[in-house]
């Protein structure tokens, strides 16, 4: 196989392995509620990252938000079936980041020394991941949303609402929601 047809189906792997990973974090955070931004796939060489932006500033969703940090880590793993020492590796350092400040404000606002939880709270966060995950629709709705990122590279709030609405995820009441400066859904 020539080389470089052996570097297109590298790169096109990785891309729908990044589609994947993305759209598990897009999915959770439209299904608990948070305002999504985007989601994409493309690299953007201004703020060097990819990937799904949500707002949330109620301490009360900081567990939740841990959670949606994990969504790409636990995507990748229930789509590909990979091992715990492959799904390491798979969780970013961005994504480990902002779920370690979601459960240091979550410790402040039970006033629960850190240290003292952060593994209780982290292997509570992956199971949440998990369990979520295999809710009716959710990996239906990471495979649909992944598909559409591969096509369209970028895909808004309402897009993925409508792909988990499509998906059985969330009702119909729940779509088109006006959402509050807060970032919450509401």
């Amino acid at each position: 196989m020539p080389v470089q047809q052996m570097l297109k189906r590298i790169n096109e792997a990785h891309r729908t392995k990044t589609a994947i990973h993305e759209a598990g974090h897009a999915v959770f955070a439209v299904y608990y509620g948070f305002y999504l931004i985007n989601v994409n796939i493309v690299r953007n060489y201004k703020k060097h990252r990819q990937g799904a932006e949500n707002h949330s500033v109620e301490s009360k969703k900081d567990f939740e938000d841990a959670v949606v940090s994990y969504g790409g880590y636990t995507a990748v793993n229930v789509v590909f079936g990979m091992s715990d020492a492959e799904v390491e590796e798979e969780l970013s350092s961005g994504d480990w980041a902002k779920a370690e400040k979601c459960f240091k404000r979550y410790c402040e606002q039970k006033k629960w020394k850190f240290d003292d939880h952060f593994d209780q709270l982290h292997q509570k966060a992956m199971d949440a991941a998990f369990n979520l995950m295999d809710k009716k629709g959710m990996k239906r709705a990471v495979l649909l949303v992944a598909e559409a990122l591969l096509k369209k590279e970028t895909l808004k709030h309402k897009e993925v609402e409508w792909i988990l609405y499509k998906a059985g995820c969330i009702k119909k009441s729940n779509l088109l929601l006006v959402h509050r400066a807060d970032g919450r859904a509401g």
